[in-house]
């Protein structure tokens, strides 16, 4: 398989605790606290949150919505790429394609793209990913354990905002019922 040169171990990011976890972590949770700043407190944090509530909406403000995209894109990717790289892999295979999006995306989104609940959710789902797992093979329970765990971790969460919303909507709805007309 084709892939580059491996780096030494002493040019890769430093391991935490003496074990296997990497200090990508660390840059990983440090990026989460930038990027919440970034977020909340710049005016491209703000060209951002515009274009992410409504793209037809920053393309008519002015926004260059296409630059933005691929500038979060290469942002996101490109930093979430070289912790894996320089921190874990220590070299870059034709065939690499961890394809963290597909599981970390829905869990950003019900988190309600906040970087803290992401991260909460990211952990949960982590310990739930790897202890099922682990269940499934010392119980001798098939890899469908696992996938079960995973599909409830992500289909609870969304039911339940479905739910509060239907709640909250049929609430708003009893509350114009009550409420008395003008002129009656």
């Amino acid at each position: 398989m084709p892939q580059t040169r491996n780096l030494p171990w002493e040019q890769r990011l430093p391991m935490l605790f003496g074990g296997q976890v990497s200090s990508g972590l660390l840059l990983g949770l440090l990026a989460v606290l930038l990027t919440h700043a970034m977020i909340n407190h710049t005016a491209f944090g703000l060209r951002i949150r515009v274009m992410g509530a409504n793209p037809r909406a920053a393309i008519h403000a002015g926004l260059p919505v296409g630059a933005l995209t691929l500038a979060v894109f290469a942002l996101s990717a490109g930093l979430a790429g070289a912790v894996e790289i320089i921190g874990i892999q220590g070299n870059v295979r034709a065939d690499w394609n961890p394809a963290y999006s597909l599981v970390v995306v829905p869990l950003v989104f019900l988190a309600q793209f906040n970087g803290f609940g992401s991260i909460a959710l990211v952990f949960v789902f982590s310990v739930l990913s790897i202890g099922s797992e682990s269940a499934a093979r010392r119980m001798g329970v098939p890899n469908h354990f696992t996938l079960l765990t995973i599909a409830l971790l992500l289909i609870v969460p969304g039911l339940t905002r479905l739910a509060v919303a239907r709640l909250r909507q049929a609430l708003r709805h009893r509350a114009l019922r009550n409420t008395p007309q003008d002129g009656a």
